[in-house]
């Protein structure tokens, strides 16, 4: 939903979360959901991490969101590249 700026983030207490396909079979990646601008990532150890674009680049955003979806590379890419910032942990 968007706030009063127009940001679209996703409410804390979502329950929709897609549980990520984990193709490689060894992620620290366990479910997701997006919006236009950002992506939430639940980690394995249950802690949800927020990405938006009010922390990175929109491109990295998209790229996110396009391992999300694939099931493979969302892990790694939050692991091995240069810190990703995020928006807010719970």
């Amino acid at each position: 939903m968007p706030d009063s700026s127009g940001w679209q983030l996703i409410n804390q207490e979502s329950k929709h979360m897609t549980p990520y396909k984990n193709l490689s079979g060894d992620s620290s990646v366990d479910a997701y959901e997006y919006t236009s601008n950002s992506i939430t990532v639940r980690f394995n150890d249950g802690m949800h991490y927020l990405y938006s674009t009010r922390q990175n680049p929109m491109s990295e955003i998209l790229q996110m969101q396009s391992y999300a979806d694939a099931g493979s590379g969302l892990g790694t890419m939050l692991s091995t590249k240069p810190y990703h910032p995020h928006d807010s942990k719970w």
